[in-house]
């Protein structure tokens, strides 16, 4: 949800202050303009769906093992994930591979020992929480650039203008990666801090 309405209100903020309202072009929109400074809607909504269905298939891989995600999630606060204290021994015995030959020969009947679930492995549930958080993030750093376009609407200075106040010499295409990659890393672990509660 933060991937989608974040970009789609920072496509629309976009698209009003540069074409609607100031009709000057930024260095920062110039992924955006053809030779003679016209805007390319063509282009503009091309990078912006290739960037949507990226991420999309990012979320919709990380969430295949969507039950073990959750458990992980629910179990594990964020310093524990962040510092790689993720195997807790009540999480891996549930999550890990193990051969049928430890198992009891009833209990290979046994639906409760037959699950996909129970033979996920442990990297691939981190990769996918690791996966989410971050598509999470970039989709809040969206909203944010959004808030900051809204912000310049109204006649005052957003963060990006302070940004590159702050370092003339930084070219505004740099200034904006730079400003996106803060942005995301700010944002993680509130990311992960609204994961943990849709997952209870």
């Amino acid at each position: 949800m933060l991937l989608w309405v974040g970009t789609l209100l920072d496509m629309a903020s976009t698209y009003l202050m540069v074409v609607v309202v100031s009709d000057e072009f930024r260095e920062v929109n110039q992924n955006y303009l053809a030779a003679n400074g016209d805007f390319l809607l063509v282009n503009f909504l091309t990078i912006n769906g290739v960037f949507l269905l990226v991420f999309s298939l990012a979320t919709m891989f990380a969430l295949r093992n969507r039950n073990m995600v959750k458990k992980y999630i629910r179990e594990t606060a964020l310093g524990a994930h962040a510092k790689g204290e993720l195997s807790s021994k009540k999480y891996r015995v549930v999550i890990e591979w193990r051969p049928f030959a430890v198992y009891a020969k009833e209990e290979l009947t046994s639906k409760k020992y037959c699950r996909k679930e129970d033979f996920v492995s442990h990297k691939k549930v981190v990769a996918s929480v690791s996966t989410l958080v971050v598509v999470g993030s970039v989709g809040g750093a969206r909203f944010l650039f959004f808030v900051n376009n809204l912000t310049e609407y109204y006649g005052y200075s957003g963060f990006m203008s302070l940004f590159l106040r702050a370092f003339p010499a930084v070219h505004e295409q740099f200034a904006l990666h730079i400003v996106f990659a803060i942005a995301v890393i700010a944002l993680y672990p509130m990311t992960y801090l609204l994961l943990r509660l849709t997952a209870r």
